[in-house]
């Protein structure tokens, strides 16, 4: 965010659902796949990963998102048990 160290007001990014597709076809997924996340339970995370899960489904792309405390995703997360992980981190400054 704004005025956190390391934040960025570009967004060099846009999103283009079509190009997606194009990319997924050209890898040979143009059916799209599936893939799970690894989310720990509650607000942020909860929230994008439920945004991240609709993006993805614009271009066929189907996201399962697997919930759980923090001890249940960072054990997974430490022993490389997952497709995709999201958790939080805050500054301790």
């Amino acid at each position: 965010p704004k005025g956190d160290l390391g934040a960025i007001d570009d967004n060099p990014f846009k999103l283009d659902v079509a190009k997606a597709k194009e990319l997924l076809a050209k890898a040979g997924l143009a059916d799209g796949f599936k893939v799970t996340m690894d989310v720990r339970t509650g607000q942020p995370t909860t929230g994008m990963a439920e945004s991240i899960q609709q993006t993805l489904g614009q271009a066929g792309i189907q996201l399962e998102i697997i919930p759980g405390d923090g001890k249940q995703t960072l054990t997974k997360y430490r022993a490389r048990n997952h497709d995709i992980y999201i958790g939080n981190w805050g500054q301790d400054y």
